[in-house]
Order: structure tokens, then C-alpha cells, then sequence
């Protein structure tokens, strides 16, 4: 792992799109730390919320359409600096939303940039990994995973510190514009992926497997990122300043996975580590659903990350190796159910908590990581 940290971090050109993925993880860490602020300055119920949460899944999805054309014609070394950029510069409006609309219109935009940025990083991923002929996106999205601990681990420090949302925006997005600056020139060395617009391409059914596989990992993860913090606070009465820890624990598993998931992958299959991560993720989900202590629910969603980890790495680097489909039309498939999965099963779990409960939600997600299971076992 060591060897490979170091030859990580000593190629530019891999260290620009690991920041890429790291801003984008970290802004929407650092979101996710405030969704319980938002929700109470606003007065919005669950469903409420759900519904603002919704205008960040219809805006990703409305981009997931046109991102490739868009990539295809300025370039991905520009898309990746435009995502950078539009995203921090986006992050604020979601904290100076002052009613339900204006929160569902901020989430709007906020929503399509990040689908945007990660349509066009992971393209310049799996070029990266065609010419290196060798696995590198497990390594590139632990650098996701860190983004989004430091992103949730900042937002509860500075929660326990009772620091304005506002102040702890600012500094996060001075960080990011900063960074960007610095990485621009090694984004302009990327090689080129282009992002082929071909229209709507018919799934096969390896793609459509890829696609459950990869949106129960995306599902679980978005549910956690956003109704982690307010199941612990609201249903399990846990103090509000652990909340942010929830998610940072699963981003913090989820980054130690992924550090090994390419030498995993190697030695054992990807198969395999497919059908153990599924069930690890079940696993954690359980406990988190049936544990009262803060300890034992932060330590589930922790268990639920070391599943999820080397899941989207694993399925985005095949859907760019699938006989007759082209990488960048199988990327965007996996991005589009990426986008369902993420942004869109937070909403719909923020509905079915008026009627039912959040922890039931979280079962329902625990439910499609075992159907992911048996996808795996039964996949010839």
C-alpha cells in the first residue's frame, strides 16, 4: 500500500484528478455536516426537506444527460476546472437559502455541477487507468473518500465549536479555489477521454447488473450522507454534535477500503470482492438500524463504508471495459444510476420517514445491497 500511496502522490497527473475527487467529496461533505442546521433555521418538516433535497437529484440527472456533449466539446481538462470551481463557488447559496424554494433551486445548480465534474473526472480516470494498463480507480476514488471525512470531520468540529455555517463555508471554499489554482496546469496535461455524445445507448444486461451493484452502494451512501445525522439525533436521541460523525465514519471506511482495493481486486477478482463488499455493507446497515448507543450506530455506518468502498470503483472501471459499449457511454450509464441512487434515494427515504421511520429506510437500502449479493453469485 505504502509503494502505492507513493507512486500515487508523486504523478501529477494522478494527483490532480485525486483532488478533483477530493473537492468534490468534501464540498458535499462539508453540505451534508449543515443539513440539520438548514432544516431547523427553515422550519422544514422531513418531507420538506426531502422535497428541497430533490432539486439537487433533478439537477444532477438533467446534466447526467448533456454532460458528455458538453465534455466532448471543450475538453475534460476544462470540464474538470469548471466543476472544481462552479461547485465551491455554489456551496454558500445552499446555507443562505431562505425558504424551501430558494434551498430547492441552490440545490439545483449545486447538484448539476457535481454531476458534471463527476461524469468528467472519472472519464479522465479511465484513461488514465487504459494507458497505465493497470488498476488505478480504486486509488483515485479513496481520494473521494477522504474528501468526504475531512469535509463531515471539519463540519462537526466547527459545530462543536458553534461556528456560524456561514464562516465555515467560506473557509472550506478559499481551500478549494486555492487548491484549483494550484492543479490547473496539471489538469491541462491530462490526456484527452472524450465523453462520445451518442444519444441514449440501450443497456445490456452487464450493464444493467453494474448498475444495481453500483446503485445500492450510491443509494446507501447519499441516505447516509444525508438522514445519518438527523436518524441518530431524532431516533436515537444522540446528541446533535456526534451527528456529522456518522458520515465521516462511513467516508473514513470507505477511504481505508479503497487504499487496498486495487491489490484486492488483483488477487482475488473483482467478482468476489463484489459479493463480500455487498454483504459487509448489509451488515453495518443492521447494526446501525438496531443499536441505540452512539458508539455502536457510528460504528454500523462506519462497517456499511468498508462495504461500499471498493463497490464503485470496481463497477465504474468495468462498465469503461464492456464488449460493444463505449467507456465513456458505460460510465455515464453507472454515473446516471449513480445520480438515481445518490441523489435521488435521500428524498424519496425523507418521504417514507412521515409514515414510517428512518430506520426503515435504512432497511430498505440494506435490502438492495443483499440483491446486489445475489446478482454477483448468480452473474455467470
Amino acid at each position: 500500500m505504502i509503494k502505492n500511496l507513493f507512486s500515487f502522490f508523486a504523478d501529477p497527473l494522478k494527483r490532480s484528478i485525486g483532488f478533483g475527487f477530493l473537492t468534490m467529496s468534501m464540498l458535499f461533505g462539508t453540505w451534508v455536516s449543515r443539513i440539520p442546521d438548514v432544516q431547523r433555521n427553515l422550519g422544514l418538516t422531513e418531507p420538506q426537506l426531502g422535497f428541497g433535497l430533490l432539486g439537487m437529484s433533478i439537477g444532477a440527472l438533467l446534466v447526467t444527460f448533456l454532460a458528455g456533449n458538453i465534455i466532448n466539446r471543450i475538453g475534460g481538462s476544462k470540464s474538470n476546472l469548471i466543476g472544481i470551481f462552479g461547485m465551491a463557488i455554489t456551496l454558500l447559496p445552499l446555507i443562505l437559502a431562505s425558504n424551501l424554494w430558494t434551498l430547492f433551486l441552490a440545490l439545483f445548480v449545486f447538484g448539476g455541477l457535481n454531476a458534471f465534474l463527476n461524469i468528467s473526472l472519472n472519464n479522465s480516470a479511465a484513461e488514465l487507468e487504459r494507458q497505465e494498463k493497470r488498476p488505478i480507480m480504486s486509488m483515485i476514488h479513496a481520494m473521494y473518500s477522504i474528501g468526504a471525512m475531512v469535509g463531515g470531520g471539519i463540519g462537526g468540529i466547527f459545530l462543536s465549536l458553534n461556528t456560524s455555517p456561514f464562516f465555515h463555508f467560506t473557509i472550506i471554499i478559499s481551500f478549494i479555489i486555492i487548491g484549483g489554482i494550484f492543479t490547473r496546469k496539471s489538469f491541462e496535461q491530462l490526456p484527452e477521454a472524450k465523453a462520445e455524445g451518442q444519444g441514449f445507448v440501450v443497456p445490456t444486461w452487464a450493464v444493467i447488473g453494474l448498475m444495481i451493484i453500483g446503485l445500492s452502494a450510491m443509494m446507501g451512501e447519499g441516505v447516509i450522507a444525508d438522514w445519518s445525522a438527523i436518524y441518530m439525533e431524532l431516533e436515537r436521541n444522540i446528541s446533535p454534535h456526534l451527528g456529522p460523525f456518522a458520515y465521516t465514519a462511513m467516508a473514513a471506511m470507505m477511504a481505508f477500503g479503497r487504499l487496498f482495493g486495487d491489490q484486492l481486486t488483483a488477487k482475488f477478482g473483482y467478482k468476489k470482492i463484489l459479493a463480500y463488499c455487498s454483504l459487509i455493507a448489509a451488515l453495518g446497515l443492521c447494526i446501525a438500524i438496531f443499536s441505540s448507543g452512539a458508539v455502536f450506530v457510528i460504528s454500523g455506518f462506519g462497517i456499511t463504508g468498508l462495504g461500499y468502498s471498493i463497490i464503485v470503483p470496481i463497477v465504474f472501471s468495468q462498465a469503461a471495459n464492456i464488449p460493444g459499449i463505449k467507456p465513456s457511454s458505460g460510465i455515464a450509464m453507472i454515473a446516471g444510476a449513480g445520480v438515481i441512487g445518490f441523489l435521488g434515494a435521500p428524498p424519496i427515504i425523507g418521504f417514507l420517514s412521515e409514515y414510517l421511520s428512518l430506520a426503515t429506510g435504512f432497511g430498505i437500502i440494506a435490502s438492495v445491497s443483499i440483491l446486489s449479493f445475489f446478482i454477483v453469485v448468480l452473474k455467470k
